[in-house]
């Protein structure tokens, strides 16, 4: 089944008098293949953002500010896998290329998601669709 190869790895968070840090990816574990690009992207509250399906690019995504409630689909099985992070849940969740997703803001503050991917982000890698297209509930 597809959506098991997402991996969910929680993650270390310190906190410091001078402020906090917050672990997100070491070259020596097993979700690291290859660096290609690091990039945030924001989304606002209750926003939704998707369906995205990258068709090479594997993705390590991270919320250090915010919480967003992510939903990957398995077009051949038709069914849902939901993760919720952010800071109450500092997690990273590892996804392979070609797995539906989509996501949506939960927090009362605008989100803020890392993605640290393998490849260099191309225009023409991604399919991109309606949220209409699969029949997931999002209240």
């Amino acid at each position: 089944m597809i959506l098991e190869k997402i991996e969910v790895t929680k993650l270390n968070q310190f906190s410091l008098e001078a402020g906090d840090v917050y672990h997100v990816l070491k070259k020596n574990e097993d979700s690291f293949s290859n660096f290609g690009e690091a990039y945030f992207s924001t989304i606002k509250p209750n926003y939704i953002k998707g369906w995205k399906k990258h068709l090479l690019m594997k993705m390590n995504l991270v919320v250090p500010i915010g919480t967003v409630k992510f939903v990957f689909y398995d077009d051949v099985k038709k069914n849902f896998r939901e993760e919720i992070i952010g800071v109450s849940n500092y997690c990273r969740i590892t996804v392979p290329s070609n797995i539906w997703f989509a996501f949506q803001c939960l927090s009362n503050q605008k989100a803020i998601i890392l993605n640290i991917s393998d490849i260099l982000f191309d225009s023409n890698e991604p399919i991109n669709c309606e949220l209409s297209k699969f029949e997931y509930n999002w209240n």
